[in-house]
């Protein structure tokens, strides 16, 4: 392959198909491409961080790879996907395992071009001592910035009488509250580990798992913070990424096994918030509303929603979809109020409390959520007079509060559209079949748990190109999202299809005894019957290094 053609090439692969395909060699292509338009003393500056940990490095393996392969799919990642134009973070994200690994040898080493020519000491991880040193060495060759965020994410040495896991947790909570751009490398690291687990076997898959698990709330919890510097679409790409290596993590803990899913609300768990409102919360004045949380009452102004609500009272209830929007009163009889819109994200939902006390709530089930119940999740408020209020609880900061929403931007309701209109919207144009069902502008209201759900109960391929489904096939596709949408409302949510508990490595499917199948339909992770719906199945992809799939004009 010419080499124009192969960069071109390159540039489109997920980056662990390009590990497989192409190697270290491959990586350092797509690199030297991410950064061929940068300016010219950022490039020396990010070849020399490369030069040196690919030094440093040299005898490490990371499974079956060389460990330099790990470190440039984290600089390109952060490029690539986030986005991201910033030497000194790429620098840092490139040495971001130096100190912690080669303390020692980097401490010893002194300086940069001594480094790069193969100088140094022993290899060695150093102690508390040999970190600090290893940090001056980066200091005077990349700058203070650079020694900082490589600190930042480096672990200290563990205290022996207590978990390592437990500490390196710790650290990473720690380590990151206050330094948003580290929360993006240790992200970027994060991810790369968490696909690195489809390479590992034996024990110490299962003690990674149980290492990384944990961490993933915390993660989500520092990504979704106002400060970290990356654009709402990242976010949500980061944390879909998170969902899928928590599904990941699951699986080979045996968790998956007892049905527990990690997807975001869908149709029927956004349906079960609506009829809480309908039921508890109209006809309630609001005398308070908190709304100090920019990020998720963006573009809004701290106040400008309090002062939009108070004195008001919700008078309806409506969803599209997985949108949600309440009509106001107005403060006389000669006029109405704003529309508030509401959209719970990956894992929010609704909690109402009555004036005696009581709280109800809808949306995601709290059941999937062992952690304890902090105040800061509820996102946005309103007190009544009754002495109760309504909030938006949102762990992850990803729920969206919105005056006036433009709901033009969402197709027919999912639950609502006759078969005609299905029939008209899935088979137009070249697109597969889950990505139809999943662009909320032509169908409003079904998620990843729910496509996946009635594909297998239809027994249509995920892949297959719409122009491809014949009438019949429309017709039992639509049976089929119609059927799974009410048989979730009933039972409590979409992860309780039959097929959801399916979706793991290694399971059969639960209508035939095939082995179940994954890869990436439309950018979103993918099971399906390896048997009854073989015909048109993408082959098994890496999801979570793929280029984010372009973002679909929303409401919010």
């Amino acid at each position: 392959m010419e080499g124009d053609d192969r960069e071109r090439l390159l540039a489109t692969m997920p980056l662990h198909a390009i590990t497989s395909t192409y190697g270290e060699a491959g990586l350092r292509d797509r690199f030297a491409f991410e950064i061929a338009s940068w300016a010219e003393a950022d490039r020396r500056r990010m070849q020399r961080a490369l030069d040196l940990a690919a030094r440093l490095h040299a005898d490490d393996r990371r499974d079956r790879e060389p460990y330099v392969n790990h470190l440039l799919r984290v600089a390109i990642r952060i490029i690539s996907y986030y986005g991201v134009h910033d030497a000194e973070v790429i620098c840092a994200a490139l040495l971001h395992d130096a100190v912690e690994d080669h303390a020692a040898d980097l401490a010893a080493g002194g300086g940069g071009a001594d480094l790069a020519a193969g100088g140094g000491g022993a290899e060695l991880t150093g102690g508390r001592a040999d970190q600090q040193a290893a940090l001056a060495v980066l200091a005077a060759e990349f700058g203070p910035r650079v020694a900082e965020l490589v600190g930042v994410v480096t672990n200290p040495p563990y205290a022996r009488d207590r978990d390592e896991d437990e500490q390196y947790r710790e650290h990473v909570a720690d380590g990151l509250r206050d330094n948003p751009w580290a929360r993006v490398i240790k992200a970027s690291d994060f991810t790369d580990n968490g696909v690195g687990l489809i390479h590992t076997t034996g024990p110490r898959l299962h003690r990674l798992a149980g290492k990384y698990a944990p961490l993933v709330p915390v993660l989500a919890d520092l990504i979704a913070r106002p400060d970290t510097p990356l654009d709402a679409a990242v976010k949500e790409h980061i944390m879909a990424q998170l969902d899928r290596a928590a599904e990941r993590f699951a699986a080979v803990r045996g968790d998956a096994a007892r049905g527990r899913s990690l997807g975001m609300p869908e149709l029927p768990e956004v349906e079960t918030a609506r009829r809480l409102i309908a039921d508890l919360a109209l006809g309630r004045r609001i005398t308070g509303v908190d709304d100090a949380d920019t990020f998720v009452c963006r573009p809004h102004s701290p106040g400008e929603l309090r002062a939009a609500l108070t004195g008001r009272t919700l008078t309806a209830a409506h969803r599209r979809g997985k949108t949600m929007w309440c009509e106001t009163s107005g403060l006389d009889d000669s006029d109405l109020g704003p529309i508030l819109g509401i959209h719970l994200g990956m894992s929010g939902r609704i909690v109402v409390t009555a004036p005696d006390g009581w709280v109800a709530e809808g949306g995601d089930p709290p059941g999937r959520d062992a952690e304890p119940r902090k105040a800061e999740w509820d996102r946005f408020t309103l007190e009544f007079a009754d002495g109760g209020r309504l909030a938006l609880f949102d762990k992850r900061r990803l729920g969206r509060i919105v005056l006036n929403p433009d709901l033009d931007r969402l197709g027919p309701d999912a639950a609502e559209v006759t078969t005609a209109e299905f029939r008209a919207l899935i088979t137009t144009g070249t697109i597969a079949v889950k990505a139809r069902l999943l662009d909320q502008s032509k169908i409003a209201g079904v998620g990843n748990l729910l496509a996946d759900e009635a594909l297998w109960q239809a027994k249509v391929p995920p892949a297959t190109p719409v122009s491809r489904l014949q009438r019949k096939d429309a017709d039992r596709l639509y049976r089929a999202v119609r059927s799974v949408l009410a048989s979730a409302a009933a039972k409590g949510g979409a992860h309780t299809g039959d097929v959801i508990a399916a979706r793991r490595p290694g399971a059969s499917c639960p209508r035939c005894g095939a082995e179940m199948v994954h890869g990436t339909v439309g950018g979103r992770s993918t099971w399906w019957c390896s048997r009854e719906q073989a015909a048109w199945s993408p082959a098994p992809a890496d999801s979570a290094s793929r280029q984010p799939a372009a973002r679909r004009k929303g409401i919010f």
